[in-house]
């Protein structure tokens, strides 16, 4: 099993369905203060690819946080996101469920 399963899927299933999950911005925030402080963070073992698209990802996460007014992800991100996880078939099960979301919000 992935460990991170995701901690990048579970960032964006909050942040793209929050309010249909009944997460609200203080638990988005608090999650994204653990990653920012260290408490909560990417797991050893996965490809450095995968690692670093992941944390671009938690960095613009993080953005979010600090800038309320800011209300999405650049698409580039989401994109080379997708882009690294479809070059590794264990990461299939997750790139699949992040383009579910992506069509969802159509």
């Amino acid at each position: 099993m992935i460990a991170i399963y995701f901690i990048a899927s579970m960032y964006y299933l909050i942040l793209i369905d929050m309010k249909k999950k009944n997460y609200t911005r203080e638990q988005f925030d608090k999650l994204m203060h653990d990653y920012k402080t260290g408490k909560k963070g990417i797991q050893p073992g996965h490809p450095d690819e995968i690692k670093l698209a992941i944390k671009t990802f938690l960095d613009f996460s993080l953005i979010l946080t600090e800038y309320p007014e800011i209300d999405h992800i650049p698409s580039e991100v989401i994109t080379s996101l997708l882009e690294t996880l479809c070059k590794y078939p264990e990461y299939n099960k997750l790139t699949l469920e992040l383009v579910d979301i992506l069509n969802r919000e159509r």
